[in-house]
């Protein structure tokens, strides 16, 4: 053990030490009192109650306020290491870029998980869905966000969200982005619930007993979180130029237009099938 866990164990000790001189007192007191006979009164020495007590309250106010400050020492020392300033302050969360790469990274960990992990555990874990909402993997909200099966639909949207994510971050922070993307995968699953459960089984005229939540489509991508970060983006930014391949000038508006119309195709293509 480190000096300063030596230290921390030392205030805790003194503090039960304290404790432990105030409950032996009150013991004796209450032994005195006990074994004095009901009809006799005794004198107890209340100067040397109160200088117990108050010797022994100072002591723990004295231990607990060095515990208050070893703890704020500790603090301001991990917060000045190298390590806290980069998984922390200094992380990838703490500036546009990195946010972006973050969620980037993670979305192509899934999509190669989707290629070597249990098929099984994958569409339980990260495909929203009537069925798995409904038996609570609640997480699928939020995981099938990062979850692509095909590469031209994890490429169209993370070359999207870089582009219209890295707006979204100048202008209102890492942060701020990645609540966004959760928000708008939030959102999308809502809606994509509703559809599935209420919606289409009400325009095909299915009853409410014969609706088994089993045989209704999964989905998964990061089209709702990019379509809430790209309206914004185009809202507050509709003739910015997009350099498509780095050399094409688009506006935002058609580049956005053109994601929108490949997600609708996309999805036409799925129930077709």
């Amino acid at each position: 053990m480190g000096c300063a866990g030596r230290q921390l164990l030392w205030h805790l000790k003194k503090i039960s030490d304290c404790s432990e001189r105030v409950h032996s007192y009150s013991r004796h007191i209450n032994s005195m009192r006990n074994a004095t006979p009901a009809n006799i009164s005794i004198k107890l020495p209340h100067g040397h109650m109160n200088h117990v007590f108050r010797g022994t309250f100072l002591q723990q106010v004295s231990a607990f306020s060095n515990i208050r400050r070893f703890i704020a020492e500790r603090i301001v020392n991990i917060k000045r290491s190298s390590v806290f300033r980069r998984y922390s302050g200094g992380s990838s969360f703490s500036s546009s870029e990195g946010v972006i790469y973050s969620i980037v990274a993670g979305n192509v960990v899934v999509f190669l998980l989707w290629n070597s992990a249990d098929r099984r555990f994958m569409y339980k874990n990260f495909q929203i869905s009537v069925d798995n909402f409904l038996n609570g993997r609640v997480h699928t909200l939020i995981t099938h966000a990062f979850s692509h099966k095909d590469f031209y639909h994890l490429f169209s949207n993370m070359f999207g969200f870089y582009f219209f994510g890295s707006t979204i971050a100048r202008t209102f922070g890492s942060k701020y982005l990645l609540k966004l993307y959760l928000a708008g995968a939030l959102g999308g699953s809502i809606f994509f619930l509703i559809n599935e459960a209420i919606i289409v089984p009400w325009r095909k005229g299915i009853s409410r007993n014969n609706f088994n939540p089993r045989y209704t489509p999964p989905a998964m991508g990061a089209s709702g979180a990019l379509n809430a970060i790209m309206f914004l983006s185009i809202f507050l930014y509709p003739k910015e130029v997009i350099y498509v391949n780095l050399v094409i000038p688009v506006p935002a508006m058609l580049f956005g237009a053109c994601l929108i119309g490949y997600d609708l195709w996309r999805v036409k293509q799925f129930f077709q099938a």
